[in-house]
């Protein structure tokens, strides 16, 4: 009989995503802006910027409309 392995990046994209990327995408689809991001995290702007791509990449997305529907179709913030 054939088994059918399920694969958690097919059900759900964002498992692909570190702790702290879900957290910056989170923050996105909540309306936050770069600089916003990074004062409220403590962290550089440059380095949301770079994380922002590494989301990008991983999720093969290429803008914020397509970040903020996948977070509110397989993410509950």
């Amino acid at each position: 009989m054939l088994q059918l392995v399920q694969n958690p990046d097919l059900i759900n994209p964002l498992s692909r995503l570190t702790k702290r990327e879900l957290q910056i995408a989170e923050m996105y689809a909540e309306g936050h802006g770069n600089l916003e991001i990074a004062n409220s995290l403590d962290i550089k702007q440059n380095t949301v910027s770079t994380i922002k791509k590494n989301i990008f990449d991983k999720l093969k997305i290429e803008n914020l409309v397509e970040l903020i529907d996948l977070i509110n179709t397989h993410h509950k913030i």
